[in-house]
């Protein structure tokens, strides 16, 4: 195989054939951003590591409530701590991402609840990954691509 052979072989090396099989990666790994996501949810953090909002004390009441009635949210709501977003569980179980990788790697993150339009249209930046969340997908995903690239640079 001569230099031309090489470099005719590696035109398949394009940043959309690239994206595509990095959002295929992804697809596969949606546990990871989930995870991710739900960690940030849980500390009560938004998109751009806001604190979301704070329990008051009569939602801690409501909670206490149903507790009494056998029906407890999962995670306490105690005034003044910060939201976690888990009541029955429905929210974080109905997690999903959308990968996009028209132009970049762009990933969504939703939840197929029926409220989930109701809680983020209340929270602008609810759903989304913090800039640290971010450097850590990256990081994630970095070794993938690179594991990408010289798989194809390998079978030249």
């Amino acid at each position: 195989m001569n230099i031309l052979d090489v470099l005719k072989s590696l035109e398949t090396l394009t940043t959309s054939n690239l994206l595509a099989e990095l959002g295929e990666f992804v697809v596969s790994a949606d546990e990871f951003v989930i995870f991710l996501q739900k960690k940030q949810l849980e500390k009560g953090e938004d998109a751009n590591g806001n604190t979301a909002g704070v329990y008051t004390r009569a939602t801690e009441q409501i909670a206490k409530e149903y507790e009494s009635l056998g029906n407890a949210p999962i995670k306490p709501k105690i005034a003044g701590e910060p939201y976690n977003f888990e009541w029955s569980g429905a929210f974080f179980k109905g997690m999903y991402i959308k990968v996009f990788t028209s132009g970049d790697l762009t990933i969504e993150i939703d939840s197929s609840v029926p409220y989930s339009n109701e809680l983020q249209g209340r929270f602008k930046k609810l759903l989304g990954l913090t800039q640290n969340n971010q450097a850590e997908f990256n990081e994630f995903i970095q070794v993938k691509l690179i594991e990408i690239i010289n798989k194809k640079i390998q079978n030249v």
